[in-house]
C-alpha cells in the first residue's frame, strides 16, 4: 500500500467515526429535565376548569341612597349584576393621588374578599386601553352616577390610600341599569344594611333576623394517586407509606404528599431546594400559574372564589362558597380552602386542598340574629377590639361526617380579626351557637 493510499484509509475512517460520534450525541438525551420545562401527567379528579373572571368575584354590592345602605336579598341577583358589570367597557382611566373622597347621595361600593391587582382590571371589565396601568392593589370599587351625560364614574384607591385611579363608562345602557336598581332599593329585591364605622374599614351588615337554609352535601372522594399522577414528575418511583399511629398516608420522592386518615384533604411540598436568586414572581404570574395548574386536573370540585392574594409571599388561596355565601371549616386539613405557594423559580411549593367532589344535597330552614345584634355583640364582648375588626360575614360552618360521607353546612356569623376568621360567640341568643 502506497503512501497516499494510506493517507486516504485514515480519512475514510476518521470521518466514518465522526459521523457516530455525532449521531450519538444527537440522539442522547440527558435525565434531567429543566425545571422550567417539566412535564406532568393529564389527569381529571372530577372538576371544572376557570378563568380569572369566574374566580374574582365581589363579595358584597351596597347601594348607597342619601345615607341609606342597602344589599341584594338574594345573592343569585348580586351574581347576576356583577356578571352583567363584566361587559362593561372602562375608558378615560387616569391615575392621580388620592385625596379623601366625599361620598355621592347616590352611589355603588363593590367590595372584594381579596387585594386586586389593578393589571387584572381587563380579567374583570372590558378596557377600552391597558397603557401603563398602575401596579398597586385594590379591594373597593366606587360608582357614581353622572346624570347630566348619562354616564358612569369609576373610582378604585390603592390598599395604601396614597393614589386613585377613576374611569368612565359612557354607556347609557349601562348608566340605566344601574339607576333601575338604585330606584328600587325599597322593593323585596333588596334588603336594608347597617353600617359599622368603627372597624378598620367601614364594614355593611345585613338588617333585621336572616333566614338561611342549612345544608348536608353527601360526597364522593378524589382518588389521591390521581393528585400523585398529577403533581409528581414519576409517579412510577414515588414510594407510599402509612403512619398507623396517626393513619396519614405520605408519598414521597423529592417531593412529599400527605392524605389523611379518612382520605378528605392534603398537604403536598416541594422539598427541592430552589434558586434564591430568581427573580420573585408577581402577584398576577402567581394567580395564572395556579389557575393553569389546577385546571390541568380540573381541580375546581366547588365553587371557589380568590379569597387571598398578596397576603403572604407567592400565595393564592381561593375559598368553597355555597348559595353564594363563604365556607369556613377551621379543622386540619381545611376543607374550604385550596391554597398554593409557588417558588421564585416557577415551581408549586406548597398545595393544600379537600379531597371531596359535591353531589346530592338538601336543606332545612334555620335563622340567624339579626345584623344590629351581631354588631352589639362585638361592641359590648372585651374579646373584640372594634378597630382591629376587619370584616363581619355570614358564612357556613362545615362539618364533615365521614360515617355516611357527607358535610353539614350551617349558617353561623363570621368575624375577622388579625387577617383571620372566627365564628362570632354569642353568649346570650337562642338563635345560634357559638365558637368553632
Amino acid at each position: 500500500m502506497n503512501l497516499e493510499t494510506a493517507k486516504s484509509f485514515i480519512l475514510v475512517i476518521l470521518i466514518g467515526s465522526s459521523i457516530i460520534l455525532s449521531f450519538g450525541m444527537l440522539n442522547y438525551q440527558t435525565e434531567t429535565t429543566p425545571l422550567s420545562e417539566e412535564s406532568y401527567e393529564q389527569v381529571d379528579v372530577g372538576g371544572v376548569e376557570k378563568g380569572k373572571n369566574s374566580l374574582i368575584a365581589p363579595n358584597d354590592i351596597i347601594f348607597k341612597s342619601n345615607g341609606n345602605f342597602f344589599g341584594f336579598s338574594e345573592t343569585e341577583q348580586r351574581e347576576q349584576l356583577y356578571a352583567s358589570m363584566q361587559s362593561w367597557t372602562l375608558s378615560d382611566i387616569t391615575i392621580s393621588v388620592y385625596e379623601e373622597r366625599t361620598p355621592s347621595s347616590y352611589e355603588v361600593e363593590i367590595i372584594f374578599p381579596s387585594e386586586i391587582p389593578f393589571e387584572l382590571i381587563s380579567s374583570m371589565f372590558s378596557v377600552s386601553e391597558e397603557n401603563s396601568l398602575p401596579y398597586w392593589s385594590f379591594e373597593r370599587i366606587y360608582i357614581t352616577f353622572n346624570s347630566d351625560i348619562k354616564s358612569l364614574e369609576v373610582e378604585f384607591v390603592s390598599i395604601d390610600g396614597r393614589e386613585r385611579a377613576t374611569a368612565l363608562i359612557n354607556s347609557q345602557e349601562n348608566y340605566d341599569q344601574l339607576w333601575s336598581y338604585m330606584t328600587n332599593v325599597e322593593s323585596d329585591m333588596f334588603r336594608s344594611y347597617t353600617l359599622m364605622d368603627e372597624a378598620a374599614e367601614d364594614i355593611y351588615i345585613p338588617s333585621g333576623v336572616i333566614e338561611l337554609n342549612k345544608a348536608t352535601l353527601l360526597y364522593t372522594g378524589i382518588e389521591p394517586s390521581d393528585l400523585r399522577d398529577a403533581l409528581f414528575l414519576n409517579p412510577s418511583v414515588v414510594s407510599e407509606s402509612t403512619n398507623a399511629g396517626v393513619g396519614i398516608t405520605y408519598f414521597t420522592d423529592s417531593r412529599q404528599m400527605q392524605v389523611d386518615s379518612h382520605n378528605l384533604g392534603l398537604e403536598y411540598v416541594n422539598l427541592v431546594s430552589d434558586n434564591p436568586e430568581e427573580n420573585s414572581l408577581s402577584e398576577v404570574s402567581i394567580l395564572e400559574r395556579s389557575i393553569l395548574n389546577i385546571n390541568d386536573h380540573k381541580g375546581w370540585t366547588a365553587d371557589f372564589k380568590l379569597d387571598e392574594l398578596g397576603t403572604n409571599p407567592n400565595t393564592v388561596k381561593y375559598r368553597m362558597y355555597y348559595n353564594g355565601y363563604p365556607v369556613f371549616n377551621n379543622s386540619s386539613p381545611d376543607l374550604s380552602i385550596i391554597e398554593q405557594t409557588w417558588s421564585n423559580g416557577q415551581q408549586l411549593e406548597e398545595y393544600n386542598r379537600p379531597l371531596l367532589n359535591y353531589g346530592f344535597s338538601t336543606e332545612t330552614s334555620s335563622s340567624l340574629p339579626s345584623g344590629e345584634y351581631i354588631i352589639g355583640q362585638i361592641k359590648s364582648d372585651n374579646d373584640y377590639n372594634q378597630e382591629e375588626v376587619e370584616d363581619i360575614k355570614i358564612g357556613y360552618r362545615l362539618k364533615a361526617n365521614t360515617d355516611d360521607r357527607s358535610v353539614v353546612l350551617e349558617p353561623i356569623w363570621y368575624v375577622k380579626t388579625g387577617g383571620h376568621w372566627s365564628a362570632v360567640v354569642l353568649k346570650d341568643s337562642p338563635n345560634q351557637e357559638g365558637g368553632d
